[in-house]
């Protein structure tokens, strides 16, 4: 079947097309691209039409979105114009929600549960009776109990017959008996109905609840009125694209380190999806874009900058004549209206209009179309769905700073060999399967060196020992300060595997011609100035299993005596 496609801008008004037969057309979210912050939301509402020209209502909008980003498309087996696309809300006529048929059949559903309640309450009643009376006779046996042995002793020493005591002995059991199972009967019964009482009370409360729904201001009605003209009957599909700001996403990563003779890393990257618009995604195919549709569109320009000079007293005279001024225009009238206050001349009132956000594309923008559609509920509720994985092969290093810290911490080195960049976000880091930390994770392009912690590394241990510190000065005629510090930089490793280490020191650095540094190590260092920073040294080797390496680094610092040193 030949399919027709025809597409419209929206124009906003309130008004709906006279003369043309209404239609309604029902909608369901087809797909979503969700931003940073906010959402870009596709729905479809199927429709049949006849020759002629027809007004298509969608009346089940959410009320929050951009009405100003409403924009709608359309494809049908015959051809047909999009003439224009109308948004309102349908503001619903005041309602008296007591009278409602609704409302009344609750409260005649409420009032005959209330009455069973009463009516359990009166057998509730006749039971606590039969308790009562049963704890009554239970009250006289006990008493019996108690009189009766001493009466049987005086009968024996007036000589009458035992025999006589099993009888009186066997009509108090059974009275007891009688009393007991009355009691126990009744009460059995009252837990019943105690029971029964409990759920029609909470039966109630339902209805209520539903009372009080029924009692909420309506919701108001988003619909958007779509005018079309056909020179044929039609079957079609309308798409209703808008955006939403109640929507966001963000990235977040599994690192999997596995160490062995070849270390892999595996990365996760899951989207963290939200959406509070108000109504459930179901089955929606979801795109992610890293574009900020919320940001600023362009640069910050300087207002002039403008001074000038002037007598103080004259200005002082100036401020406050133009005070007196403003007093009297601000004024009330003699009646009190406070309606005629003074409007500064030359300002126009201006219409607010609703700026409309728009997608901006920057050399960072990446858009990740899920393969699986999902469902995503609309309160809000944080939904994680796995984006891809990689698995890359990756070398490992320790790394320790010796005098600033006991341990040494282990790094994976590899390159970013996804499809596109890594994006900036929390990562959980997990190595040999256990879990270690949390982290962030920053953007690295495609091709990029990733270099990622695995926190601490059991079985390197680091330590700095001072072997020498000196300080003083010498000279007859004129006196130098000196300065001398010398470490002993010590790694042992207690693996059973060789692992490739880099100890980090610095040294101080002269930004005066007056003071010299001479800086010494018996091991010549792999990179000076690491990363930019001046003075940071490093020594980069291979630690095999069980040895241990020493270096020895220090420096000597000399300046006038007249010269104070300042550290930063």
């Amino acid at each position: 079947m030949t399919r027709f496609w025809t597409t419209t801008a929206l124009v906003c008004v309130l008004a709906g097309s006279a003369g043309a037969d209404v239609i309604n057309a029902s909608s369901q979210i087809d797909a979503a691209t969700v931003f940073p912050q906010g959402a870009a939301i596709s729905r479809i509402a199927p429709f049949e039409a006849a020759a002629g020209t027809h007004s298509i209502e969608v009346r089940d909008l959410p009320q929050n979105l951009q009405a100003s980003s409403l924009r709608v498309t359309g494809a049908g087996d015959a051809p047909f114009r999009i003439l224009s696309v109308n948004h309102r809300i349908d503001r619903l006529p005041p309602a008296d929600p007591m009278n409602s048929p609704g409302f009344v059949e609750l409260q005649v559903r409420i009032d005959a549960k209330q009455t069973d309640i009463e009516t359990l309450q009166s057998e509730r009643r006749v039971f606590g009776v039969e308790v009562d009376v049963a704890n009554g006779r239970l009250r006289m046996v006990e008493a019996l109990m108690t009189r009766e042995p001493q009466r049987m002793v005086d009968d024996v020493e007036q000589g009458a017959d035992p025999l006589g005591w099993a009888q009186t002995i066997t009509v108090l059991a059974e009275q007891m008996d009688v009393a007991l199972r009355a009691k126990l009967a009744a009460e059995t019964e009252i837990a019943v109905i105690d029971e029964a009482i409990l759920e029609l009370r909470t039966d109630i409360a339902r209805l209520q609840q539903e009372q009080a729904a029924i009692q909420l201001p309506p919701v108001l009605q988003s619909v958007a009125t779509i005018e079309i003209a056909a020179q044929s009957d039609v079957s079609g599909t309308l798409e209703l694209s808008y955006r939403d700001r109640n929507a966001g996403w963000a990235p977040v990563y599994d690192l999997r380190l596995e160490q062995g003779e070849v270390a892999t890393l595996d990365i996760e990257r899951h989207a963290r999806i939200w959406q509070n618009t108000g109504e459930n995604w179901d089955d929606v195919a979801v795109t992610l874009s890293t574009a900020r549709t919320t940001g600023r569109m362009e640069m910050p320009e300087f207002d002039e900058y403008i001074v000038t000079l002037g007598h103080p007293i004259l200005l002082q005279s100036e401020a406050e004549e133009w005070e007196d001024q403003e007093a009297l225009r601000y004024q009330p009238t003699l009646d009190g209206n406070l309606s005629d206050v003074f409007v500064a001349p030359g300002v126009a009132d201006v219409v607010a209009t609703r700026e409309e956000a728009q997608v901006v594309m920057a050399g960072r923008t990446v858009t990740y179309a899920l393969d699986a559609r999902a469902d995503i509920d609309g309160d809000g509720t944080v939904r994680q769905l796995l984006i891809d994985a990689e698995q890359i092969e990756a070398d490992t290093v320790a790394r320790a700073t010796p005098r600033l810290d006991p341990n040494a911490y282990l790094y994976a080195l590899a390159t970013n060999s996804f499809g596109g960049p890594i994006l900036p976000g929390r990562a959980s880091t997990y190595l040999d399967g256990a879990f270690v930390g949390e982290g962030m994770l920053p953007f690295t392009a495609v091709g990029a060196e990733l270099d990622l912690p695995f926190g601490q590394l059991d079985g390197v241990l680091v330590s700095a020992e001072i072997m020498d510190r000196e300080q003083g000065d010498y000279g007859l005629l004129s006196t130098t300060n000196t300065q001398l510090e010398a470490y002993r930089l010590t790694a042992e490793s207690v693996l059973d595997y060789g692992v490739m280490l880099t100890l980090f020191d610095r040294a101080p650095v002269s930004e005066s011609d007056d003071l010299q540094i001479d800086v010494s190590a018996n091991l010549r260092p792999t990179e000076e100035d690491v990363n930019g920073r001046r003075g940071v040294t490093a020594w980069t080797f291979e630690l095999p299993a069980g040895e241990s390496q020493e270096i020895e680094f220090g420096y000597e610092m000399w300046w006038p005596g007249d010269e104070t040193l300042i550290t930063q």
